[in-house]
């Protein structure tokens, strides 16, 4: 499980950080690692306020809600009737709550912590989550040692001996154990003829928090423990059953999955056939793999097939809706090449019936020059609804800027010639078909700061403009090519069916009549090799 955190100074300097320790089965101590580092990475006498999800990490570490700085955990249970000095041990995750508090201390910070709610959209808490995945290696071998040992530290029982073999030497020389029946050696102890103060010279060293829990369990388990250095790859079998064990997770392609497997599955069946739509010909010739970056797919998907709508009874309309803006997503409309192409003795020509001036292909429909509605209205049109919808959402007066910024987009452009698609680049065009570019989720959300908000602005807005092109442009098209094929006598369905079927009747029947002239010269000229054979005896 990974840990990471996002911050933001007085002068607007973001900083982050993330780190990970593979199959870390704690979320409360992932958020408590993520809070250590930050602390750590704040200067001394500083106001740092955190925001987490985890009310858990909230309640271990006791912090006031008014501005009287870090509260000792000793404080917070001094009515305890155990041992103060002793009574947080009785604590989960109580060495790391405890170099909190020290740290705090140390740094005389002013410390909070806010509770918000998971996946509630605020942008920055939802960024450290980001942060908190993107590490794929833990990068110290000694680290992961150390988190085995401590492990098995743990898991022993009290008044034990135990014997750790182990092929780091970083990790015993961390640890410092005595190899003589002495004990657990203490690390303040070890270097007690450092000239810094020996209470905190422990600090100064790496993974300090792991070696110091080890030592606390240590002597609260009163353990006797060494530590032997083995050889790697040197044949002790219980050596390398420990490696055997610590690569026993479930992998894919040798990256380690982090995630139920059920949750992961079903990510990589959306993604195979996100890939297989990726890769048709009417996609590869209009989208290239440049371009693809620059699309919002999941909001574009969203917006297509209209997951965000709860459905608790069938709508006919909805359904109607669902089926135009899929069919105009993956150019399915059926418009005159299409219908050309299916039903060629019947329609004839496939050019536009409005201008005569070009094929009526999906994106002429759009653009036709003799629509009630041009292009030009449409991308006024969805501009307008973008900021209206935005601005009352914030309750802002971000009308001029946003409008501004949405009008110079180059993902709103709409080129010269309005016929084809640039496969590098997304224009209007691409937008009126249903792709949404990142660009635009971006402006949104730099106004509504969380993801909540912006996700909901962009499918109200899309699932309107979609339903503003099917009535204005697509309904009225349909209304002239039905008045078109009665005045062309193709209105009824039954006769095209029974066109379709006459053509392959007539298909099947020159194939067969094929098959059987190619027959009849098989036989004619076997009898030709059998005479000539004759002739040659």
């Amino acid at each position: 499980m990974g840990c990471g955190w996002y911050a933001l100074n007085e002068n607007n300097i973001e900083f982050n950080f993330n780190g990970k320790v593979e199959n870390f089965m704690s979320s409360t101590r992932a958020e408590l690692m993520a809070i250590l580092t930050a602390v750590y990475a704040t200067s001394k006498r500083s106001k740092l306020c955190i925001f987490t999800n985890s009310q858990a990490a909230i309640d271990a570490i006791h912090v006031s809600k008014i501005n009287f700085g870090f509260l000792s955990i000793i404080d917070a249970i001094a009515n305890a009737s155990v041992n103060p000095r002793k009574v947080h041990r009785k604590l989960k995750n109580w060495t790391i709550v405890k170099a909190i508090e020290e740290i705090a201390n140390v740094q005389n910070l002013t410390l909070w912590l806010e509770k918000v709610k998971i996946h509630s959209g605020v942008i920055h808490n939802k960024t450290a989550d980001l942060l908190a995945r993107e590490v794929e290696n833990f990068m110290s071998s000694t680290r992961a040692e150390l988190m085995a040992i401590l492990t098995a530290v743990y898991a022993t029982s009290k008044r034990s001996k135990l014997c750790i073999f182990t092929n780091s030497q970083a990790a015993i020389d961390a640890i410092h154990v005595s190899k003589i029946n002495f004990g657990f050696l203490s690390i303040i102890d070890a270097i007690a003829n450092a000239s810094v103060n020996p209470r905190k010279v422990h600090r100064k060293l790496k993974n300090w928090t792991i070696v110091k829990a080890i030592e606390e369990i240590a002597n609260v388990q009163n353990l006797t423990l060494w530590l032997e250095k083995v050889k790697i790859h040197s044949g002790v079998i219980h050596n390398k059953t420990a490696d055997l064990l610590a690569r026993e997770v479930s992998c894919w392609n040798t990256e380690t999955i982090e995630e139920p497997l059920r949750h992961f599955t079903k990510k990589l069946g959306k993604a195979k056939y996100l890939i297989k739509w990726r890769l048709f010909n009417r996609n590869i010739s209009t989208i290239s793999a440049f371009k693809s970056k620059q699309i919002q797919w999941e909001s574009s998907w969203r917006t297509t097939m209209l997951f965000y709508i709860d459905r608790n009874v069938t709508d006919n309309k909805e359904t109607r809706q669902r089926a135009f803006n899929v069919k105009l997503f993956n150019n399915e409309l059926p418009t005159l090449v299409k219908l050309k192409d299916r039903f060629p003795k019947i329609y004839k020509n496939d050019s536009c019936i409005c201008c005569n001036l070009e094929k009526e292909d999906q994106v002429h429909v759009l653009t036709c020059p003799k629509n009630i509605i041009d292009t030009y209205s449409c991308r006024n049109k969805l501009i307008n609804m973008l900021v209206s919808k935005t601005t009352i959402v914030t309750c802002g007066d971000t009308y001029k800027n946003m409008c501004k910024t949405l009008e110079i987009l180059k993902e709103l452009h709409i080129p010269r010639d309005v016929s084809t698609r640039n496969a590098e680049h997304l224009s209007f065009i691409d937008v009126m078909l249903g792709l949404i570019p990142i660009t635009i989720y971006d402006i949104v959300l730099q106004k509504v700061v969380t993801y909540d908000l912006a996700d909901q602005i962009i499918d109200d807005v899309f699932n309107q403009f979609k339903l503003f092109l099917h009535n204005h442009i697509w309904k009225d098209r349909c209304t002239a090519i039905k008045k078109w094929k009665t005045e062309n006598g193709i209105s009824n369905n039954k006769w095209k069916k029974k066109v379709c079927n006459e053509t392959l009747d007539t298909t099947v029947t020159s194939q067969t009549n094929n098959t059987d002239n190619n027959s009849v010269l098989n036989n004619t000229t076997q009898d030709i090799a059998v005479i000539g054979l004759g002739c040659i005896k």
